[in-house]
């Protein structure tokens, strides 16, 4: 029974002084050399950054490489150039280590490649070998490194970092282009815009009645000028000014100028915006007689008081307004974006309706 006991009290007292026998043995690892090819990060700090990125995934003992670089200067080892199979071993070796990583960040033309293998000391052996890559965004090496040690381990990772870190064909924002800080879509407008009610029974006239004997579409050119003042995740704020030209086909130069304050989605590319349009506009009074046939009014008085006022190409200047509102989209291919957008213009009982298109290229 006294043996029993001193027993049980030896393996209570073992498993109380040593704590790390009642955890779950984890397999200890260093990093060895990590190369750096054409980029600015130095070797050093990306063995740091994967010192790191091991310690977040709860898989390993991450060892301290100040204490291996200790022991290994003592063989005259260096552990940032120790790449090669036999240096891992010889280093797993001396340390009594589990396992030992080592790869390599290269930039090869428009593409940053990560490279990580895992070398297990006990059996020699290359137990992991994978390679990744990415667009040349060297301001997210962290993040590429993270995304490829998670992956080589078949962990969770955030999917949208990864396309956007891995995909052309994806919406430009400070992640996959931190230069610009927010995604500006200024540039070249162009589209149609239909005209309803009067306005567009107007345009229909024959032109000997001051319309242009024609159906109300007219082609749009002109320019977005584009200032996002509010950036934050996935959202931007806008303010764009828009002067266009109108109804170059039918001879004629209507200007306008629109102002739009709207929002836009960074990772869909989805974007809402709302605001005045001005429209320099002709127009003159008259009615329709008993033919149809628009006839000019000298003043409002004749005709019984049903004169109005329509376009008319005979007509004086004036600028009208009217509520704009916009539904869009952008698309992008390489390094040019193409924003895509719907509109109703709200405009008494002439609405009109259209779209435009555009595109720019990134700087």
């Amino acid at each position: 029974m006294k043996t029993l006991h001193y027993v049980l009290i030896t393996l209570l007292a073992t498993f109380t002084l040593n704590p790390k026998l009642m955890a779950t043995s984890l397999p200890s690892i260093t990093v060895g050399g990590v190369e750096a090819k054409g980029i600015r990060t130095d070797p050093s700090n990306l063995a740091t950054i994967c010192m790191y990125e091991l310690k977040k995934i709860n898989l390993f003992d991450v060892q301290s490489r100040h204490d291996i670089e200790f022991a290994c200067t003592e063989k005259n080892i260096v552990l940032n150039t120790c790449l090669s199979k036999q240096c891992l071993t010889q280093v797993g070796v001396l340390v009594g280590l589990d396992k030992i990583m080592s790869g390599s960040v290269e930039m090869f033309g428009n593409k940053i490649y990560t490279s990580f293998r895992v070398l297990d000391i006990k059996s020699n052996v290359i137990e992991k070998n994978f390679s990744m890559e990415f667009l040349p965004v060297e301001d997210q090496i962290a993040l590429m490194v993270e995304l490829t040690i998670k992956k080589m381990y078949d962990l969770p990772y955030n999917e949208f970092q990864f396309k956007q870190l891995t995909t052309e064909q994806t919406i430009e924002n400070n992640l996959n282009n931190p230069q610009i800080k927010k995604l500006n879509l200024s540039g070249p407008r162009f589209g149609f815009s239909m005209t309803l009610g009067p306005d567009g029974k107007s345009i229909r006239r024959p032109e000997n009645q001051g319309g242009m004997a024609a159906i109300p579409i007219l082609s749009q050119f002109g320019y977005q000028f584009e200032i996002a003042y509010m950036n934050k995740g996935n959202i931007q704020g806008l303010f764009e000014v828009i002067p266009n030209i109108s109804g170059i086909e039918h001879g004629l130069f209507i200007p306008s100028v629109t102002f739009l304050h709207g929002v836009r989605s960074n990772k869909t590319g989805f974007e809402f915006s709302i605001g005045p349009s001005l429209v320099v506009t002709k127009r003159s009074l008259g009615y329709y007689d008993e033919n149809g046939k628009w006839v000019l009014a000298k003043n409002d008085l004749e005709n019984n008081g049903n004169v109005s006022k329509e376009i008319d190409r005979r007509g004086e200047f004036g600028i009208e307004g009217g509520l704009l509102i916009a539904l869009g989209k952008s698309f992008r291919s390489g390094n040019v974006n193409f924003p895509v957008n719907a509109y109703v213009m709200l405009k008494k009982d002439s609405p009109r309706i259209g779209i435009s298109l555009g595109f720019n290229s990134k700087k």
